[in-house]
């Protein structure tokens, strides 16, 4: 078959349209995968612990609030489990995971509670848990121990390791609220109002620290504002993360 010069020029620019259609699919799904940490995680699953301390964990040493360096944010992967211990029950699967913390990076003041489980009908059994640093809830962080006929084969999820925290909020929630507001400069003619639940207490990793902070739910007063989901520093009283609840 024979091309015209039109022709042929028609072809190769749709040839090296083609290529560059494929070659930027491919860019699109590699970049797409690479997930950071605890970023789609949603705030109702931080609530459902109501931001209680982890009976198993008391301790309560005054440390920094900051880190000593960069914070170490696992990648939202999996992690081969190897363990003897037969796992039947909540028990069972927290003593395998109770194991499994050192080669997950974490250390003495981390534990993983079982909150849940849940099977598949087939013989695998999904064991949810979260993070807690010295029984606080740490945001973001949510994890599933795999396990088939009775055998853990994986952790996956996300954590945070290398936690440096004192857990003690200097300020108390309404305390650290006001001062949030205050800061921003509102009025003291202007009343911060707590309203309803849930109010907790979680460790909340931020760009390049991780803080002590409360989850508090609220708003102005005069003129009266919506309700609002705030984060607030609970050592510093700054505002983190100011959510509108009506509009959500």
């Amino acid at each position: 078959m024979k091309y015209s010069v039109s022709n042929k020029m028609l072809l190769v620019a749709l040839m090296i349209l083609g290529v560059a259609m494929v070659v930027g699919g491919m860019t699109w799904k590699m970049s797409g995968s690479a997930t950071v940490a605890g970023g789609d995680v949603s705030m109702e699953a931080q609530e459902k612990s109501g931001g209680q301390q982890n009976p198993s964990s008391s301790d309560s040493s005054k440390q920094s609030t900051e880190p000593p360096g960069d914070l170490e944010l696992s990648p939202v992967g999996s992690l081969p489990v190897s363990s003897d211990t037969s796992v039947v029950d909540d028990e069972s699967a927290a003593q395998v995971l109770e194991e499994s913390k050192s080669d997950m990076g974490l250390g003495q003041d981390d534990s993983l509670p079982i909150l849940s489980h849940s099977d598949d009908g087939y013989g695998h059994v999904f064991y949810h848990t979260q993070q807690y640093y010295k029984g606080i809830p740490v945001y973001g962080t949510e994890m599933v121990l795999n396990t088939q006929n009775s055998q853990a084969s994986e952790v996956i999820g996300t954590w945070l390791t290398s936690i440096e925290l004192d857990v003690v909020p200097t300020l108390g929630a309404e305390e650290a609220l006001i001062a949030a507001y205050r800061s921003q400069g509102v009025p003291e003619s202007r009343q911060v109002v707590m309203t309803t639940d849930p109010t907790a207490l979680v460790v909340y990793p931020t760009e390049n620290r991780v803080v002590l902070a409360w989850i508090i739910n609220g708003r102005l007063s005069d003129p009266r504002t919506e309700d609002y989901r705030h984060i607030v520093n609970a050592h510093e009283g700054e505002m983190i993360l100011k959510l509108d609840l009506v509009h959500q």
